[in-house]
């Protein structure tokens, strides 16, 4: 064996065990996601048990909660290093997006009867409060509101 083919044998070689080890990351990939998925299964049930609704409710505000809180969060960053959004843009998007997120535990809290997570909510007897036109007028004032507020504040700089 000549010095060159020596040095192509190496560099094969080579190849080879970084293929085998990059074959190797999908088990190791599933095995992450499944572990990230019953991390966030737990946190959801033990939220949604400290609300005091089912899985699927309290996941619903959980990820309403997370997602204003980042929308929140980049407002203040983008404040701080003079971004593009700011707290005027973001912030009645940020709590319309966690009223919503508060419709399934709404409704949950506020039937009169049995709740049954499969019965559209128009076959249950609700609260007022947590009907269909309560929750999206809600959401409109909140939205809307927020943003004739922002214009306004914004107009009288």
């Amino acid at each position: 064996m000549n010095q060159n083919q020596r040095k192509d044998w190496i560099i094969s070689t080579k190849k080879d065990n970084q293929m085998d080890r990059n074959q190797n990351r999908g088990a190791e990939i599933l095995a992450l996601t499944l572990g990230l998925a019953m991390v966030c299964y737990v946190v959801a049930k033990a939220f949604s048990d400290y609300l005091g609704v089912d899985i699927t409710a309290g996941g619903r505000v959980l990820l309403a909660l997370l997602m204003a809180l980042g929308m929140i969060g980049y407002a203040v960053w983008s404040e701080l290093t003079n971004g593009f959004l700011g707290f005027r843009a973001l912030l009645p998007l940020a709590f319309s997006t966690l009223w919503s997120g508060m419709w399934p535990a709404m409704q949950y809290w506020g039937t009169k009867s049995l709740y049954f997570p499969g019965l559209p909510s128009e076959y249950q007897d609700l609260e007022w409060w947590a009907n269909g036109y309560t929750q999206w007028g809600g959401w409109a004032l909140i939205l809307f509101g927020g943003y004739g507020i922002a214009y306004f504040t914004w107009r009288a700089r």
